[in-house]
């Protein structure tokens, strides 16, 4: 039995190894083994390996897009659709806006280049001089260039849409100012314009051509309150609001003072008592530039309104010392000058600053009248 085993043993031994014998299988076997290896060991980071794979697929998906994002055929298309569009019609409307501004002694014109059998147009401004424009033009001549070239745009559009303007006039001479803003008066007649500006001057020239055109319009002006900026008012800040405005504004807060004043004011009363004919003060004034001379002079002006001239009746003794009066009454109250403290002087009440803007309301009313008893006799 013990032979049979061994003998069994021995075959199984010999099987084994005739099979071995042969290179080929032996080969397969061997890579085989070696894949089940690599299998095993690739299952400990199996993780970390899909993710480098995916990497590696979004870097290649990048790298396939960065030839459709270079600017160079951009421009291109740019150039070429800016070499098309301009024609004969544009540098008309952008010499018309020339003029129009101001600028008038400078031209625009057309220069054409043929491209294989295509026409092709470039507006050019016609100097008489070879010289960079920067070197040969002043920095209010071209921002009145790039307006033009803008308000041109605008004129062959074929919309209506809005506009927003910041600032517009920055660089430019007082008379520029003013075809600036005749320009954006009239573009409101067929679109909504919006500007935006710091500058009281350019603000007295929109309202003077608001006025002559007649086109509705509304202002607002921005201040900081409660620490925080960009609260909207309506109208225009005390500095640059007619006298009927400042007149209405005083009666406001003559009401509000009135109905707390105290029989011994404190020093917040005495305060705003003094701000009030402060304020009466300047009211007084914009009274004598508007209404006593009628306009014909104002300050942010660069000319005299020579028509207003004819409906100016001056003023009449009494009328004079009723404005003496009431401009020395206010000079007396405010702290622009600083005062003996012996005086001890009593600050006038709320009632006194009623009877005070009544004052100055009579005044108006008296030149008012007169202004038109001399257009009555005129007519007869």
């Amino acid at each position: 039995m013990r032979v049979r085993q061994l003998a069994a043993r021995q075959l199984r031994t010999y099987r084994r190894l005739v099979r071995a014998a042969d290179e080929a299988k032996r080969k397969r076997l061997e890579k085989e083994l070696r894949e089940l290896v690599a299998r095993n060991n690739l299952s400990t980071s199996l993780k970390a390996i899909i993710e480098l794979l995916n990497r590696m697929k979004n870097k290649s998906a990048l790298e396939k897009c960065r030839e459709d994002l270079k600017t160079r055929p951009i421009s291109d298309k740019s150039k070429k659709l800016a070499t098309v569009a301009v024609t004969e019609e544009l540098k008309k409307a952008l010499n018309a806006e020339f003029q129009a501004l101001g600028i008038g002694h400078i031209k625009a014109k057309l220069k054409e280049r043929n491209d294989r059998g295509k026409m092709y147009h470039q507006l050019l401004l016609d100097l008489p001089t070879t010289r960079r424009i920067d070197e040969i033009l002043s920095e209010g001549e071209q921002r009145v260039i790039a307006l033009s070239a803008f308000f041109a745009e605008l004129t062959l559009a074929n919309h209506s849409g809005g506009i927003v303007l910041d600032d517009p006039v920055s660089s430019l001479d007082h008379w520029r100012r003013r075809n600036v803003a005749r320009r954006l008066v009239n573009e409101s007649k067929r679109r909504q314009v919006i500007v935006f500006t710091h500058d009281t001057s350019f603000l007295g020239q929109l309202r003077d051509e608001i006025d002559v055109s007649g086109v509705p319009s509304s202002t607002s002006f921005l201040e900081w309150q409660g620490g925080y900026p960009g609260y909207v008012n309506d109208g225009l800040p005390w500095d640059h609001q007619g006298y009927k405005a400042r007149i209405n504004a005083l009666e406001q807060a003559q009401s509000k003072l009135s109905k707390g004043w105290p029989p011994y004011p404190g020093e917040k009363e005495i305060a705003a008592i003094r701000h009030e004919y402060d304020r009466l003060r300047a009211t007084l004034e914009r009274v004598i530039q508007d209404v006593v001379f009628n306009g014909v002079v104002k300050r942010y002006r660069d000319w005299i309104k020579v028509d207003s001239l004819e409906d100016v009746v001056g003023f009449d003794r009494a009328e004079y010392k009723a404005i003496q009066i009431l401009h020395k009454r206010s000079c007396d109250v405010v702290t622009a000058h600083d005062a003996s403290s012996d005086k001890a002087a009593a600050v006038p009440s709320a009632t006194d600053l009623g009877n005070d803007i009544m004052a100055l309301k009579d005044i108006v009313k008296t030149v008012h009248q007169r202004r038109e008893a001399e257009k009555a006799k005129v007519k007869e």
